[in-house]
């Protein structure tokens, strides 16, 4: 494999990808560093509903990650 002007010296640039992706490599330098990353889209309209409703009846602590957190579990 040629390496080109860009390239790690453990593999090779895709120049296709988001930015967020394209930094990665120069943040994490070696392949120990490396992390898998996933990426969806998901309706979130019955939660801001659910949300809303759990505020409007004083519980104000309660947001995103503790719905996340609990549909983990």
């Amino acid at each position: 494999m040629k390496h080109r002007r860009g390239d790690r010296y453990d593999g090779r640039w895709l120049r296709t990808l988001s930015p967020f992706y394209q930094i990665t490599p120069f943040i994490m330098r070696t392949r120990s560093d490396a992390q898998d990353y996933y990426e969806d889209q998901f309706k979130i309209s019955p939660v801001e509903k659910l949300l809303r409703s759990l505020h409007d009846r004083g519980f104000s602590n309660i947001g995103f990650l503790h719905v996340f957190m609990a549909a983990a579990v």
